[in-house]
């Protein structure tokens, strides 16, 4: 489904026979925040292992804490900054690390076949977009937040190392 936070697109869309969702701001921005902490998790890590996403599922004892550690960062970010955006208690909850590395899991297992697209860039040795994903929360953590968000500085410093990157 697309989410869109304007009602009349969203009547648009439905109208031409596309799927479409109205979401309001504080529900698009869980939303986009879930987007983030899936790609932040599940790109780098396939890219580093060379597996399609489902591949994730099956992981060692240290790949797994170091997915659990990028979604527990993304998650402290993202809280913090609903905080700052005065978000509701509820969009807050959508946003704890539990929910956040559930919904990560549920997106593992449905697109189990899936190559991501940082895996077919480090396969093709085109730059990637870990900047954009993991560097966007190591550096809103560090500048914003105040926190150190070690895992996902990690997986920049790890996938660079591989092909170079958007800068």
């Amino acid at each position: 489904s697309t989410f869109v936070e304007s009602q009349p697109v969203a009547n648009l869309f439905e109208a031409a026979d596309l799927r479409a969702t109205h979401a309001s701001p504080d529900e698009m921005n869980v939303l986009l925040w879930k987007k983030l902490a899936t790609n932040c998790a599940i790109n780098p890590l396939t890219a580093l292992h060379r597996c399609a996403n489902g591949g994730l599922a099956n992981m060692d004892n240290e790949t797994n804490a170091t997915m659990n550690g990028i979604v527990k960062e993304v998650s402290r970010v993202a809280l913090l900054d609903a905080a700052d955006r005065g978000l509701s208690d509820e969009s807050i909850q959508e946003l704890q690390y539990e929910r956040l590395l559930s919904f990560v899991s549920r997106v593992i297992q449905d697109t189990a076949s899936n190559k991501s697209s940082m895996l077919q860039d480090v396969l093709a040795e085109r730059e990637t977009e870990i900047d954009y994903l993991n560097g966007f929360v190591a550096r809103v953590g560090r500048e914003r937040c105040g926190c150190e968000c070690t895992f996902n500085e990690e997986m920049v410093r790890r996938i660079k190392s591989l092909v170079g990157s958007v800068s």
